[in-house]
């Protein structure tokens, strides 16, 4: 969900950690980075089993 170029806005950034143990979330506005929101990972991930990422498209927010 980038952009193009490194001006355009990203609505929607996934970064998965494993390393960390976190998913983290996170959107570009602007040029400034928004604060991050993080979740544990979940099992499935962790074990390194395929899984399924759900995206929700709302009027002003994702549901993941």
């Amino acid at each position: 969900m980038n952009g193009y170029s490194v001006e355009d806005d990203i609505a929607f950034h996934l970064n998965p950690r494993v390393g960390e143990g976190q998913v983290v979330m996170n959107c570009c506005m602007g040029g400034a980075w928004g604060d991050e929101e993080r979740e544990d990972i979940p099992s499935p991930l962790a074990d390194r089993e395929p899984f399924e990422v759900k995206v929700v498209v709302k009027k002003n927010k994702f549901k993941v």
